[in-house]
């Protein structure tokens, strides 16, 4: 597994921050053995969500630079499908560089609007 970045390390310990003053009971690099890919199969080494928030749902840090082709975006897409599927936790997908940017509102309205259309 790579090295995080040092912006992503600091999106992560911004996101800790702000949902731990929330209340919310916050998990670092947690496996989730029981997702499998598309088709149903094990997925080795087990998939590790960066954050897990109050088990509630899974945020996923990403840069343009490891997620920002065509096919890993689908294979993005296809992750939190199966996520959904195997542990009924819904993915937010955030921007390490973005987060770093924005403010305490703009990032919980990011990840409103991100659980409110997984649900659809």
């Amino acid at each position: 597994m790579p090295e995080e970045s040092q912006v992503t390390k600091k999106a992560r310990t911004k996101l800790k921050e702000i949902f731990h003053r929330l209340n919310f009971e916050v998990n670092e690099e947690v496996a989730l053995p029981h997702v499998t890919n598309n088709i149903g199969e094990k997925i080795f080494p087990p998939y590790q969500a960066d954050l897990i928030l109050s088990k509630e749902f899974v945020i996923e840090l990403d840069s343009k630079k490891l997620h920002g082709t065509k096919i890993k975006r689908i294979k993005d897409k296809w992750r939190n499908i199966n996520i959904q599927r195997d542990t009924d936790l819904p993915t937010v997908r955030l921007l390490s560089k973005d987060i770093n940017k924005q403010t305490e509102q703009d990032i919980l309205a990011e990840i409103e609007y991100q659980l409110r259309i997984s649900k659809n």
